[in-house]
């Protein structure tokens, strides 16, 4: 082999390892792209996870809707706000019970929104599945 022969050979396999180098680069790049969908979509699934899992508390919800709904100021069938003479009974010793079950459900309501705000749980699974109770 020649001098010649030896620098062209050289020169092709500089060449070839530049473009492998090149291939392999645009791989990784490649990659670290797929690699933050991914972790994205990861996050997205859990959001929407664990709103299925914080908003399973519906049966809880629907008991103490039940309860406050069989009590003197019918919840779920009220079209307008308590009386006076409602919210004196609500705080007298005989609403006592009933104080405490209001009080629960909003508490159940307050959680709800709570992890709504916080981003714990999407956003949009949650509308779907309460925007009938909480606007």
């Amino acid at each position: 082999m020649t001098s010649q022969n030896l620098s062209i050979l050289f020169q092709s396999l500089t060449t070839l390892g530049s473009l492998v180098s090149g291939v392999i680069f645009f791989l990784v790049l490649w990659q670290l792209i797929l690699l933050k969908r991914q972790i994205a979509d990861t996050r997205k699934w859990n959001k929407m996870s664990s709103a299925f899992t914080i908003f399973n508390l519906s049966s809880e919800l629907v008991s103490v809707e039940y309860k406050l709904n069989k009590s003197f100021i019918k919840f779920s069938d009220r079209k307008d706000p308590l009386s006076e003479e409602e919210m004196n009974r609500l705080f007298s010793e005989e609403g006592r019970e009933v104080k405490l079950l209001l009080r629960e459900y909003l508490n159940i309501l307050e959680t709800y929104c709570t992890a709504v705000n916080m981003g714990i749980v999407d956003s949009d699974v949650a509308k779907r599945l309460y925007e009938f109770k909480i606007v």
